[in-house]
């Protein structure tokens, strides 16, 4: 038999793991949203609030809230964005959990239809230029000069030192997936040349596209600038 300790033991460990715990709380909340948003798309009759908040930031770390309902239409939302973050309409690319919300069968859907739960976080991809068939005008080279301002440090045996950063392109397909990151380590891919690595009298890094050269299952490329490999950096 257990003893009375072993059994205060074990009730704690149940009301721990129960349905009631925060995370359990947290997990249990998403899915309902998940599910009320699947069946809005499916049928067309939006369950749950009506209106609501989402969250939309960009890569180099702006962000806004919008207030939105579900009757809104999808040009109303980018107009939104265009007012708060000042990104042309036709420069915007919506992404939810990987998925794009711009590419629908619907031209100017509502914003129920697109499965996006209120009080969810969207990623705003904003397009500089692009390629192919739809692409008017089109354009085939493109290059960038990166440069900082580098600070000397000296080391413990005297040498004269300095911190360097990185220029990068990151390659994705047409689903968000990673294909490549050239950088002064990996310098090519086809359609892209990196210049190579910087120096201390060369704080700069160059990198060089021809979009004509591209493989067709190229959709989306990032420039950045940061310390080598940040490990901060999520796609």
């Amino acid at each position: 038999s257990l003893r009375s300790s072993d059994l205060v033991r074990f009730n704690a460990a149940v009301t721990h793991c129960d349905r009631q715990c925060a995370a359990f709380f947290d997990l249990d909340t998403l899915k309902q949203r998940e599910v009320e948003a699947k069946l809005n798309a499916e049928s067309g009759f939006f369950l749950g609030p009506q209106a609501g908040e989402v969250e939309v930031t960009v890569l180099d770390g702006r962000r806004c809230k919008l207030s939105l309902s579900h009757q809104m239409r999808l040009r109303e939302v980018k107009d939104l964005i265009r007012l708060q973050l000042q990104v042309p309409t036709g420069q915007q690319r919506l992404l939810f959990r990987g998925r794009d919300l711009t590419k629908t069968d619907e031209p100017d859907p509502r914003w129920g239809s697109l499965g996006v739960p209120f009080g969810e976080a969207l990623q705003l991809v904003i397009v500089m230029y692009e390629t192919g068939p739809a692409s008017a005008p089109s354009v085939r080279s493109l290059k960038f000069d990166l440069t900082w301002t580098a600070i000397p440090t000296r080391l413990r045996h005297g040498k004269i030192t300095t911190h360097h950063l990185n220029g990068s392109c990151l390659v994705l397909d047409r689903n968000g997936r990673w294909l490549q990151a050239v950088d002064f380590q990996q310098r090519s891919y086809p359609g892209i040349l990196h210049g190579g690595h910087s120096s201390i009298r060369s704080p700069k890094q160059s990198l060089t596209v021809d979009t004509a050269a591209l493989p067709g299952d190229v959709r989306y490329l990032f420039f950045t600038l940061s310390g080598f490999a940040p490990g901060g950096v999520t796609l």
